[in-house]
């Protein structure tokens, strides 16, 4: 029963994608270079469009909960193709990425208490902007896509939460005709239809699957370490420098490294690699004690900031240099 929702997201991604790439509608929603891009010609930003309605093909097979989180990314995904086209406010779209969080919280019968309420939707709201902040070079956020959401799926399907697995792993067969062509030189990019919305979802099942009990609170935590720790550094640093975190910029770490001389391919390569250890160490600990778990999960903080802190060193080196 598996099988068949996930070969079909698979196939009805690659259809949509074909359509978005025809000559017709490979010119909506292009995304023009500008001082903070990595790509020189214009490209269409529709690709998520594809990942959401491969997705869809498994809306049959999921259950009811599972169906409400899928309908509350395609509300998030609306409007942030509208953003792709009109440029809308970030007040506004900020107020909608609450709105959908708090409504999710709403749907699953768990009494977090205020306090924590608090924390995870907050954290959701990050994470849901996660994949907006890291979608900066070619088949980064998509290949971060296929590794977490393959990796909760299979974690899922172990643990016999089949509708939740259905849904996880679907997204992640959705990815890869999508990253096929996003992948570098891109011929197609994510755009915030399919970023944002791909955020929440990794974020919302992260959070459910924890609360139900089908894995430990820092599985998904050690499992998107890679974006979360590159995201929330870059922007815990500009807020130090006082500097506007929601205008665009050239500051993650990823994009100051191919600035630096490294080819998007290679970068893309060594986040890649970190992204499977990752995953594998999210794996591992599944079966350790909470306090084996917190001190991996803390030896793992500790090793990202070091090697953020060796990074800028070098960086700041090469950027003074160069001007």
């Amino acid at each position: 029963m598996i099988l068949i929702p996930v070969v079909l997201s698979f196939f009805v991604s690659g259809l949509v994608l074909w359509m978005l790439l025809s000559s017709r509608l490979k010119t909506v929603g292009l995304d023009y270079p500008n001082h903070r891009s990595m790509h020189t010609v214009p490209v269409p930003r529709t690709g998520g469009l594809s990942i959401i309605f491969g997705a869809a093909a498994s809306f049959p097979f999921l259950g009811v909960t599972e169906c409400y989180f899928f309908l509350l990314m395609v509300l998030l995904a609306s409007i942030s193709f509208i953003d792709d086209i009109y440029n809308l406010k970030i007040s506004l779209r900020i107020v909608m990425h609450i709105i959908v969080t708090t409504t999710f919280m709403l749907i699953f019968e768990h009494d977090l208490g205020f306090v924590v309420a608090l924390v995870v939707g907050t954290y959701l709201v990050w994470h849901t902007n996660l994949y907006n902040f890291m979608d900066g070079i070619d088949g980064l956020a998509g290949a971060m896509s296929l590794v977490g959401f393959g990796t909760l799926g299979g974690m899922a399907l172990y643990q016999e939460y089949y509708s939740l697995a259905v849904l996880a792993l679907a997204l992640a067969t959705a990815v890869i005709p999508f990253l096929i062509f996003n992948f570098s030189p891109a011929k197609i990019f994510m755009g915030d239809s399919g970023s944002i919305a791909i955020g929440f979802l990794s974020g919302a099942l992260g959070v459910y699957g924890w609360l139900e009990g089908a894995w430990s609170l820092f599985f998904p935590l050690v499992l998107f370490s890679p974006f979360l720790t590159d995201a929330s550094f870059t922007i815990f640093k500009r807020i130090l420098q006082k500097k506007n975190i929601f205008l665009p910029h050239k500051a993650h770490y990823y994009q100051r490294i191919v600035r630096h001389g490294y080819s998007v391919k290679t970068v893309w390569l060594g986040f890649f690699l970190v992204m499977l250890l990752c995953a594998f160490l999210a794996v591992s600990i599944e079966s350790l004690v909470l306090s084996a778990q917190i001190s991996i999960f803390a030896s793992l903080m500790a090793a990202f900031v070091v090697t953020a802190i060796c990074l800028e060193k070098v960086l700041r080196c090469s950027e003074t240099q160069s001007t």
